[in-house]
């Protein structure tokens, strides 16, 4: 697999179409409380030992999920989340860390996003509870952040495989290179 994915391209076009939609991203200036390193992000989403999504008795939505995009996609709506876990004064920081957030959620962290961005087609009804969290502008949010994503990857030589199931997990591409985007893709999402 080719491991050359253009983060600064993305992230440009990200935050262009963010603000032609009106939706403002911040300035990375001082809003450290959310970094994370690049082992935590490997630990959390692609050690095939300590990653509760790979690890688990039953298929999880993200493992059946688990392409180059969707990984991608999940970082950013990850890192959106972790900064407003960690913002929140009702959230211990002590407890919840990167490693925690994930642990605790496991793929219910994932699952109403994802069902958010299905179309209605599928008869899935939203509950009350989730139609106050994922309101309209958080869907449209998302969506163009996952179409600029697609857009980056199907123009790169990157194949969008299921890293879960169909990757060398010892490559230098699964242990070094992506978690680097990965990590990049969830300092966008703390800028949402």
């Amino acid at each position: 697999m080719d491991n050359t994915i253009d983060t600064f391209g993305l992230e440009c076009l990200m935050n262009n179409q963010l603000r032609e939609h009106d939706f403002l991203t911040w300035v990375p200036t001082t809003y450290h409380i959310t970094d994370v390193s690049n082992d935590e992000i490997y630990d959390a989403l692609l050690n095939p030992i300590k990653s509760p999504y790979i690890n688990t008795t039953y298929r999880t939505i993200l493992q059946s999920n688990a392409t180059v995009v969707n990984l991608m996609f999940y970082s950013v709506y990850c890192g959106y989340l972790y900064a407003a876990i960690r913002s929140n004064d009702s959230y211990d920081n002590n407890i919840w860390t990167y490693e925690y957030m994930h642990k605790k959620l496991n793929e219910n962290i994932y699952a109403p996003i994802f069902i958010s961005l299905l179309p209605q087609i599928l008869d899935y009804d939203i509950s009350d509870t989730l139609k106050k969290m994922y309101i309209k502008e958080s869907r449209d949010v998302f969506s163009l952040v996952l179409r600029c994503i697609f857009s980056v990857i199907s123009q790169s030589d990157v194949e969008n495989n299921n890293l879960y199931e169909k990757t060398d997990r010892n490559s230098e591409f699964y242990k070094n290179e992506f978690p680097k985007v990965l990590n990049e893709m969830h300092e966008q999402g703390t800028f949402i």
